[in-house]
């Protein structure tokens, strides 16, 4: 089977997560749910904020780009022939960084004035 590749206009820039440990979902899969939020603090650092944990990391950059693909459901004859199928592949992002979670997590509890 043959793979025609399409490309968005702009193609989203995505990061690729690695995380020390087991991340677990108590639904049991993470569909349509937020894992977490992400920001960068003043040093250009990424942190990941998850409930009440707060995980510092760093960035690097990948030494080779990653597009991530999407299947569709369309499909095209392959060099004009009519015997071979050529299905649709779109690329909804590309990962050039990887963002590094490697200690432990900071417990955030928020006090109260007394």
């Amino acid at each position: 089977m043959a793979v025609h590749i399409s490309q968005n206009e702009n193609p989203q820039e995505l990061y690729m997560l690695e995380l020390q440990g087991t991340v677990t979902c108590s639904a049991g899969l993470f569909d349509d749910r937020v894992f977490g939020i992400i920001k960068f603090n003043a040093k250009g650092n990424p942190e990941l904020s998850i409930g009440s944990r707060v995980l510092e990391g760093k960035s690097e950059n990948l030494k080779q780009p990653i597009a991530v693909l999407e299947k569709t459901n369309h499909w095209s004859s392959y060099q004009g022939s009519a015997d071979l199928q050529s299905r649709e592949v779109s690329i909804k992002g590309i990962i050039k960084k990887r963002l590094i979670f490697s200690t432990r997590p900071r417990i955030m509890s928020e006090i109260s004035g007394a």
